[in-house]
This record gives structure tokens, C-alpha cells and sequence, in this order.
């Protein structure tokens, strides 16, 4: 890759050429071709060995996902590979921000859907392309990507990709999340306005419904709290786990 400023500048010049927005050209001079075959490995030298002894890096895409409609926002940072496919963010995201996977998701890509073909429900649901088969890298272009999760509460999470780059350990594993705000809403408390309803009974000790409703939120459940800790239990949890093995309500307290 050239130095830093001469890399900028030839994304302006993309930009000029295209219309690209910076974000855009960037990715896609990285490398945000839908073909992986079509590009050589990226490579990187690890710490204290010769110049001449390189190992294969994945490139590494760092993504904020903001759920939609709440404020203070409810947010993660993560740090995925570029090869993850959409299902498999998924999990990630499942486990970020504690959902427990109960539901139905899909992802809503540039006006098209995307999510596991359920032959079932086939004539009932809208045309969707196999998440399976698409990387976050195939994706690198997209202008708005959201994923939806539980088509019951509706909840919506805008997912950015902020940057893209080798990893700087390739032993690295992944993924991981590196910050975030608040704590995920409950499952079925009914969207977001059953979370406003919940968070308005819990700020007042004195509401009728109270005593209920912290036995049912679960009597450690504070909000405002951004537990990484449990969020990286989480993960670690989903790098272990072998594949074709669904995540399913792990981690509530």
C-alpha cells in the first residue's frame, strides 16, 4: 500500500473520477471487491522476526451498530474479519449486545433483503438473497445496511462500517468488541415503546407495577450499564463454539 499521504491522495482522485464518497473509494481501493479469488492475500510482518519471513493477515473491518429509535443511543463496537458472512454477524451481534437469538433477523442491504431461506414460510415472506453466501466485505459498498431483529418488537440496528484494515496481530482471533454504550433492552418488553414503558416503571420505586417488573427485567438489570466483561464472555463463548451450533440464550442474569 502507498505511504499514507500518497494513499489519500489517490483516493481523491478516485473520488473525483467516480463520485465515490472518501468512505466508499477507500474501501474500495483496499480491497471491496465481491470476488476474494480475484485478490492476493494481504501480508504483514509480525513483531521481531526478519524482513524476509511474512505471514497472511485477514483484513479486519471495524463496525458500530446503534439500535434505532433509542435514545441515549445503545451502542457496540466490534472488530470482525472481512470474509465473516452475514450470518455469522449475526451471531456476533446476538452476542454483543446480549439478544438471546430467539427470533427471526434479517438484514435489510440497499433496499434488498438478506437472511437464511426458510422453505416454510417461503410463500408467506419476501424474496431474500442467503446470508450464507455474502461477506461483510461484499458488502463494502452498501450505503445503508440494517439488520432487524424479532419482527414482533421491530427492533432495527444500524450497522456502519468504520474502517477497514490489516490486522495488526494475526494471531489475533475474532471477533471482538472494543466499546459501547448501555445496556440491550430485554427481550419481548415489546420494542421501543415497551423498553420506554419498562425504563419509566424501574426509574419510579413507588409505580404499582414496580415490584413486577424488576422481578421480570431480572434484579441485576441496570440500563446504563456497558458490560464488557460479559459481552467478551460472550464472544469468547462464539469463537470456541464448533460450527453449525446456534446460539441460544446464553448470558442473562
Amino acid at each position: 500500500m502507498p505511504k499514507n499521504g500518497d494513499f489519500k491522495s489517490l483516493v481523491r482522485a478516485r473520488m473525483a473520477k467516480t463520485g465515490e464518497s472518501y468512505t466508499t473509494a477507500r474501501m474500495r481501493m483496499i480491497g471491496g471487491s465481491t470476488s476474494v479469488e480475484s485478490r492476493p492475500p494481504l501480508r504483514i510482518v509480525p513483531p521481531g522476526r526478519g524482513a524476509t519471513e511474512t505471514v497472511d493477515a485477514p483484513t479486519i473491518c471495524q463496525l458500530k451498530i446503534t439500535i434505532v429509535d433509542i435514545e441515549p443511543p445503545i451502542w457496540r463496537r466490534v472488530l470482525v474479519p472481512a470474509e465473516m458472512t452475514l450470518d455469522k454477524l449475526h451471531e456476533t451481534i446476538q452476542a454483543a449486545f446480549g439478544w438471546w437469538d430467539y427470533h427471526l433477523h434479517q438484514y435489510m442491504i440497499n433496499g434488498h433483503g438478506y437472511a437464511i431461506p426458510d422453505p416454510e414460510y417461503a410463500d408467506e415472506l419476501a424474496p431474500t438473497i442467503d446470508e450464507q453466501g455474502v461477506t461483510i466485505r461484499d458488502i463494502f459498498s452498501a450505503s445503508t445496511i440494517v439488520y432487524e431483529y424479532d419482527f414482533g418488537d421491530d427492533w432495527k440496528h444500524l450497522v456502519e462500517i468504520e474502517s477497514v484494515a490489516m490486522a495488526a496481530d494475526p494471531n489475533m482471533r475474532y471477533p471482538v468488541c472494543t466499546g459501547g454504550a448501555r445496556a440491550c433492552p430485554r427481550e419481548d418488553c415489546g420494542g421501543t415503546p415497551g423498553y420506554a414503558r419498562m425504563l419509566e416503571i424501574l426509574g419510579d420505586p413507588t409505580h404499582e407495577e414496580y415490584r413486577e417488573m424488576k422481578t421480570w427485567a431480572g434484579r441485576k438489570y441496570d440500563p446504563e450499564k456497558f458490560d464488557l466483561v460479559a459481552i467478551d464472555r460472550a464472544l469468547r463463548k462464539l469463537r470456541k463454539r464448533p460450527a453449525g451450533v446456534r446460539r441460544v440464550g446464553e448470558g442473562r442474569e
